[in-house]
């Protein structure tokens, strides 16, 4: 659970940064209740483990290659 200071901090933040017209991107989210913490924040971009295992470059290169191969055949 994030404590109240780290909810209020990131909370003014978000609304900081959203005035200037920037983007936030939460990282490093491994569960639900981060997830959660940052989206009562005001954060709707996220990158983690909550989402995807971390790939080798190798891995990313072959996922992304297959898919270019896909869409070709379209």
């Amino acid at each position: 659970m994030l404590s109240v200071n780290s909810a209020n901090s990131m909370r003014n933040l978000a609304v900081f940064f959203h005035s200037l017209g920037v983007n936030i991107v939460c990282e490093g989210i491994e569960n639900s209740e981060q997830l959660n913490g940052c989206f009562e924040a005001g954060c709707y971009l996220y990158q983690g483990c909550c989402f995807y295992k971390p790939l080798l470059i190798k891995d990313v290169l072959d996922h992304y290659s297959d898919v270019n191969k896909t869409i070709l055949k379209s």
